[in-house]
């Protein structure tokens, strides 16, 4: 992961000057930290034009969220992501207002788990808790997701060092995969339980459709050199 990661933010970083146009003289790459709904995040920044910034960048997020409910069966989940970035900031009025269209691409996961503790309703049969033991899913959203977005950075338009930035938007993907096994129960490994949880993957994949928009908000600091 790191080297798919290390290679383009090097890229970007060591693009020769004369490569870089713009209306300043210097001070056309940058570093970059924050964090938000993508969780804490490292960039590079390029000053290409007058009005067209490029960034790349790396963001970590891991947090859990209990109660989740799909198809009526509460679970514990976890959301993991760790992805590489990689967008175009286009500032048409040569100000630090933008619009951002880009990439995410890596890992983004929703796992599940939920402790059977009553008769529970799985596809279109009931089972006892002592039969199921645990629900355990993942949800695997897709590898690749287009950001838009609108925002304020004035990394560039800034006589400063130090700048800030804030930026929101929205991903999207293809639909989340979802797959449930039950564990630790006397029918886990039961033909009629598997294949009522597979029924029950199919009514669970509409509530977890929603997942393939992913809100963006975004706010830190850049240090321009």
């Amino acid at each position: 992961m790191f080297k798919h990661v290390i290679i383009p933010l090097l890229s970007l970083a060591l693009l020769p000057t004369t490569a870089l146009a713009g209306d300043e003289g210097e001070g056309r790459i940058a570093g970059a930290f924050g964090g938000g709904t993508t969780g804490v995040t490292l960039e590079v920044k390029a000053k290409l034009r007058s009005t067209l910034v490029a960034r790349s960048g790396v963001s970590w997020l891991n947090f859990e969220l209990n109660g989740e409910e799909l198809d009526d069966i509460t679970y514990d989940s976890q959301i993991d992501i760790n992805t590489l970035s990689m967008a175009a900031d286009y500032h048409p009025f040569k100000n630090p207002w933008m619009m951002s269209v880009g990439l995410y691409m890596g890992k983004r996961e929703l796992s599940l788990n939920s402790r059977i503790t009553d008769n529970v309703v799985i596809g279109g049969q009931t089972f006892t808790p002592g039969e199921v033991g645990e629900i355990v899913g993942v949800a695997a959203m897709d590898d690749i997701a287009t950001f838009i977005g609108l925002g304020w950075d004035n990394t560039f338009y800034t006589k400063k060092k130090w700048s800030y930035f804030i930026r929101g938007g929205i991903t999207v993907s293809g639909s989340p995969n979802i797959e449930l096994t039950s564990v630790g129960g006397t029918l886990s490994n039961n033909p009629a339980l598997i294949s009522e949880l597979e029924v029950e993957e199919a009514s669970a994949q509409e509530d977890i459709d929603e997942y393939k928009f992913y809100p963006i908000l975004e706010a830190g600091a850049s240090y321009r050199f």
